[in-house]
Order: structure tokens, then sequence, then C-alpha cells
């Protein structure tokens, strides 16, 4: 895909021509040497078609949330395309949510891991989560999502095969008026 001057922007593929976003900064396949956090989010921005690998935000003495992506910047982000995989966080190990409104479309969340909450997904700010998949994801508790406070959406959605080792292997919904959908 050329990019900028393309006649069809719609015409990318993603699944073909892939972007990777890596915290493998230091010896390869190590992790304990991997950023915290792959990437931080920003005020009105649009992220698509990205993979977020490798973060770990689970190291020795360190706690950090969202290991792929942290959003804590304001509101109004979009994140569409995206694959978050083997991230390892505190709260959100492929996504941490806090003082944003996100909306997630056709993303994957893969084989993240949360030592607290939220394998695939932690929020606590509205979020609109639509056409995604989260499978073999793994936390204490909400293994697939754990979203808390905030109304959150979820349309079109598919949890497969995540883990909690205490409460909702694919999703819980804590003091949250979330709106669940096919």
């Amino acid at each position: 895909y050329a990019g900028y001057g393309e006649t069809d922007p719609d015409a990318r593929d993603v699944s073909a021509y892939k972007t990777t976003l890596s915290g493998d900064i230091g010896t390869p396949d190590d992790m304990s040497d991997n950023s915290f956090t792959v990437l931080w989010g920003a005020l009105e921005t649009v992220f698509d078609g990205f993979t977020v690998t490798r973060g770990n935000g689970e190291t020795t003495g360190n706690f950090y949330s969202g290991a792929g992506m942290c959003n804590y910047s304001g509101n109004a982000m979009v994140i569409s395309n995206c694959v978050f995989t083997e991230n390892r966080g505190f709260l959100g190990g492929g996504v941490y949510n806090g003082a944003s409104s996100v909306a997630f479309d056709g993303c994957v969340f893969l084989g993240n891991t949360a030592s607290k909450n939220g394998g695939g997904v932690y929020s606590t700010s509205p979020s609109t989560i639509t056409n995604c998949v989260f499978t073999d994801n793994v936390a204490r508790e909400g293994g697939g999502a754990y979203v808390e406070y905030d109304a959150n959406t979820f349309t079109n959605c598919r949890f497969l095969r995540n883990l909690a080792h205490f409460h909702g292997g694919g999703l819980v919904a804590y003091q949250s008026s979330s709106l669940i959908s096919n």
C-alpha cells in the first residue's frame, strides 16, 4: 500500500501488510527488558490497522497499566482494526482506558495478561466496543475485559477461551451500566 496519494485510501489490506509496534526493544524474546507501555493514547487521535505487541508492565517492582496501550488523555479517540497481542500488565494487559472516551471497532485482543484485572481491556471510562474479538486473555478478574463505573457498550463482540482466576472469564462489568448486545 503506497499510503499518501493513493487513489483509494480504503484499498489498504492491514492483514496482508502489517505495521507492528513492538515493546521487544532489548534482548529478543526476553520479556524482562521490554517497554512498560508500547503506545500512549493522545487526544483526538485515530489509530487504525496496527499490531501492538510485547509490552511488559509486569517487571519486578513496577506495576504499569496498559502494557499494549495506555489511554489517559482526555477523550475522543478511535481505535480501529488493531490487534493487541502478547502484552503483560497490571490493569489492562492489552489496553488500559481511563479518563478517555474511546471507540474500538474491529479490534482483536489476543493472548494478553493482566496480573489484576482486564487481560484484554481494562476501562474506567465510557467506551464503545464494536465488532471486536477477545481470545485467550488471562487476568485475576475479567479475563477478556474488565469495565467499571461508566457505561460501556459492547456490540457484536466475541469472547473466546479467556480465563479469570476469580471472576468473569469473558467480562466483568463492575458498578457499570454497560450494554451488551449480539
